[in-house]
């Protein structure tokens, strides 16, 4: 089966010294990975001469960066490798976070067993790398401490298809995906085009959003993590405001305008993109 299914996993690289390496190996691990694109996106240390002496050692391992080592984004860093990925199923990976043993074992169990299947989503654990980062955590998910620990970011319902589009505009079925939980057929790409680039911070979850309208996404009843997203003090997730998230919903707004949407779920969005244009 591993010879039939590959992958190419999308890696960017922002800030993340202390962890790349530990993400490039754990894609490396993985039996059905056919390469690792790792796309550095100009943040001063250590991590681009890391990557390259990988990429030197280990040819599944392609380095690109943007033009003069600029600092342009993950959504720009993410479409730059999904525009040199040469396999059929596309995957992605944050440089701080790693994927666990047998990454991908329900995940070409699902697409072979399906043929309208075009994009899997699978739980994703939770570790810190301090205490602190783990009150951040914490707070940020008005959650308490002890909870926090083993959180797995996953829907309450394992929804299908065109049920599961609909939950991420509800956000009636638990957090929006976490990137390292998705992989997706490269052809989906052909009909949805690729990440926002206009947006810094929520580029995940507007991405989502118009893949799994175009596309049939399946989701396991196992909540068992297939990877594991660390949170530490720098991380970007700290970032998002509500400026950043009237940014997504006018992004948001401009998509639904150009495809056919139930009534209920345009006035969602229009609803949260004007809540947010009002002052506080």
């Amino acid at each position: 089966m591993s010879q039939l299914f590959q992958v190419s996993i999308i890696i960017p690289v922002f800030n993340a010294e202390k962890y790349v390496l530990r993400a490039i190996n754990s894609a490396l691990d993985q039996p059905e990975v056919k390469e690792v694109i790792v796309v550095d996106d100009g943040y001063a240390d250590k991590a681009y001469e890391l990557c390259k002496q990988i990429a030197q050692k280990e040819p599944r391992v392609k380095l690109f960066t943007h033009l003069n080592h600029e600092n342009l984004g993950a959504a720009v860093s993410r479409n730059l490798g999904m525009l040199n990925a040469s396999s059929d199923y596309i995957a992605f990976l944050d440089a701080d976070d790693y994927f666990l043993p047998n990454r991908f074992r329900f995940t070409k169990e699902t697409f072979a067993s399906n043929p309208k299947v075009q994009g899997v989503y699978e739980p994703v654990g939770t570790e810190f790398s301090s205490a602190e980062a783990k009150q951040n955590f914490a707070k940020m998910m008005r959650s308490s401490f002890d909870k926090a620990e083993g959180f797995v970011t996953y829907p309450d319902k394992a929804l299908q298809g065109h049920e599961f589009f609909e939950s991420l505009i509800y956000l009636n079925n638990g957090l929006p995906p976490q990137t390292d939980g998705i992989t997706i057929r490269r052809s989906l790409l052909a009909s949805v085009g690729l990440f926002n680039a206009q947006l810094r911070l929520h580029q995940d979850s507007e991405f989502w959003i118009r893949l799994s309208y175009r596309g049939y996404f399946a989701t396991p009843e196992n909540r068992e993590p297939v990877s594991m997203r660390t949170m530490h003090d720098e991380n970007r997730v700290y970032a998002k405001n509500n400026q950043s998230k009237s940014l997504y919903y006018k992004a948001l707004l401009a998509w639904a305008t150009n495809v056919e949407l139930k009534k209920e779920l345009f006035n969602i969005i229009l609803s949260n993109f004007q809540r947010l244009q009002k002052p506080n």
